[in-house]
């Protein structure tokens, strides 16, 4: 072969997609730090998520994403933590916004504007 030839090695193999457990998994450690977080920016340690963000040396937009996993209704949480259940839950359908409204989310994310007025809301009341 010379310097000039091209070799076709084929399509790239496909992307298999996690196992349900890795996915599983994913969701639930994104949702404990997302609490994890929160709770720190309700106790006051940090002033924003801002704050927090650079603290942990953690992208401010990542942090916000996940930080919207604490305003998914209660049936979704539980969805996601209850391994008996098979749930088609993904992460990554679940950082795009939507609704903090209970009732209206339909099993996808929420915007960190919405994050940060829902956080100074508890923290006034």
């Amino acid at each position: 072969m010379g310097p000039g030839t091209r070799i076709d090695a084929g399509e790239p193999p496909q992307r298999q997609s996690p196992p349900n457990s890795y996915e599983r998994d994913a969701l639930v450690k994104a949702l404990a730090r997302a609490f994890r977080w929160r709770k720190l920016l309700e106790s006051g340690d940090y002033a924003s998520i801002s704050d927090l963000a650079n603290a942990r040396r953690i992208n401010f937009s990542y942090m916000c994403r996940i930080l919207r996993l604490t305003l998914l209704s209660p049936k979704i949480v539980e969805a996601i933590l209850d391994v008996r259940t098979d749930s088609q839950l993904s992460l990554q359908a679940l950082l795009k916004p939507t609704s903090p409204v209970w009732t209206e989310q339909s099993g996808v994310g929420v915007s960190c504007n919405s994050v940060a007025k829902n956080l100074t809301s508890n923290l006034t009341t």
